[in-house]
């Protein structure tokens, strides 16, 4: 494990920042951001547990992107990823990627909350406020690899280990790329102006600083690093709220439908199984989902079947593919192909794009023996969920039961990639290597060799 985590470290560290930052003299321009970006992000993405549910990530990247249009001409393409973690933090990074805690999303009060902290951190990309620092700072500090390397070996391989690594990631980001003063002033006050051109009521911005400052005095935490820099808190909140109340701004605070239904599927899925069911007292279709997916977790099938049952006899509660998706998931997952084909079908004719749907629909059409038209749907989710290592495990199973060696073995080396499995890779890109024999077998040996380079910073 220790070999493992310091092989991490290394390759966020010095991978990622040494040839950018070690250069005195040198500029940091849009290209060396891209570049660094890009390497960010796919470790970022490779080693996180990132929140994996469509319904969830589109629901905060449109809410990204709406925020984006109220912004000027920015070189790069704005990303966002869901990270699972309970804390209430997101962080900007470099070349238009931030990452959000699902902590976060899950919550707050009103849409506009969370557009707040968005647009806070879109302000942040914008203004290449990262970009500017690492150029005017041009060293490593080596207090924030410190920080990272005690955090995670502390940590361990444990759930709240992984927590503790994603904190600790996020500051040292901070303690390495530090915003000063005038940075956190601009992107507040940036960030507002977004806000109140993309529609959302500004108030919120103010409410979510608020709800944050309260976690970290119920948790004991440590505020994220767009409240524990300079200004202080209480000044930062204070000077927003001046500002509204002379414009004379109402609040008007709401939770849309889609929020409510995004904050389901957290709290159902990603909380324990006794706090989740807290949430979740009623009979309207949130309380009635919720509770089903929590029983399904704790394999009380007739209690899980009941709730989905009263689910699918409500007519409001049909409207959404995420309702279907969830109950054919369930009829999945429990043997009930015929209907959790018929539920899977609903769902793709109200949403062909959930890579979710998608793949159960596939492995349920794969249990029927419908072989090509599995192997469609399997391949559009390995377009969609490419650092899923789930979904490369298992359509790699689905190949070597039909024979299909090459495939079997090349989709199996990327789920032990994804998983740093690195012995049981190496020996499934062992086997991809004696069998790639055509052209277009070849160029997937080369692009598994070229992630597995870049992941691994094994040159």
């Amino acid at each position: 494990m220790i070999f493992r985590t310091v092989r991490f470290i290394l390759s966020i560290f010095l991978f990622c920042f040494y040839p950018y930052t070690c250069n005195a003299f040198g500029e940091f321009s849009l290209k060396k951001e891209a570049e660094l970006g890009k390497k960010f992000k796919k470790i970022i993405r490779s080693h996180l547990p990132l929140i994996q549910d469509p319904e969830i990530n589109s629901y905060v990247r449109q809410m990204v992107f709406k925020l984006a249009k109220s912004a000027p001409y920015y070189p790069f393409k704005i990303e966002v990823d869901v990270v699972q973690n309970n804390a209430m933090n997101a962080f900007a990074t470099l070349a238009g990627y931030m990452v959000v805690y699902s902590g976060m999303v899950e919550k707050v009060d009103s849409d506009s909350e969370l557009a707040g902290v968005l647009a806070h951190e879109l302000a942040h990309l914008t203004q290449r406020h990262v970009a500017k620092n690492i150029e005017r700072s041009q060293l490593v500090s080596v207090g924030s690899i410190l920080t990272l390397l005690a955090g995670i070996l502390v940590g361990g391989n444990t759930q709240a280990g992984q927590a503790l690594m994603i904190g600790s990631i996020a500051g040292a980001q901070s303690a390495l790329l530090k915003y000063t003063r005038e940075n956190e002033r601009e992107a507040d006050q940036i960030g507002l102006n977004y806000l109140v051109k993309a529609g959302y009521d500004p108030w919120g911005m103010v409410e979510v600083f608020k709800k944050i400052r309260k976690q970290r005095w119920l948790s004991g935490g440590t505020l994220p690093s767009y409240l524990s820099t300079h200004p202080a808190v209480e000044e930062r909140i204070g000077y927003l709220e001046d500002r509204l109340k002379r414009l004379r701004v109402k609040s008007e605070l709401k939770k849309s439908v889609e929020l409510q239904l995004v904050q389901t599927l957290l709290r159902s899925k990603y909380n324990s199984p006794k706090v989740a069911l807290h949430y979740f007292k009623g009979n309207s279709c949130y309380d009635l989902l919720g509770k089903g997916i929590v029983y399904a977790r704790l394999n009380a099938l007739e209690k899980a079947k009941k709730y989905f049952i009263l689910l699918n006899d409500i007519p409001d509660c049909k409207k959404n593919a995420v309702f279907y998706r969830e109950i054919g998931k369930f009829y999945y997952q429990y043997g009930e192909l015929n209907k959790a084909l018929l539920n899977l079908q609903k769902s793709f004719l109200l949403n062909s794009k959930d890579s979710l749907t998608l793949f159960y629909y596939a492995r349920a059409l794969a249990e029927e023996g419908l072989i090509k038209e599995a192997e469609k749907y399997f391949q559009e989710c390995l377009v969609k969920m490419f650092y899923n290592a789930n979904v490369h495990e298992i359509v790699g199973i689905f190949y070597g039961k039909h024979n299909k060696m090459f495939k079997a073995h090349l989709h199996l080396a990327y789920a032990y990639l994804l998983q740093h499995k690195i012995k049981k890779f190496k020996f499934h890109l062992k086997k991809v290597k004696l069998l790639a024999k055509t052209s277009s077998q070849k160029r997937e040996l080369e692009k598994l060799q070229k992630e597995y380079k870049e992941l691994t910073n094994n040159y």
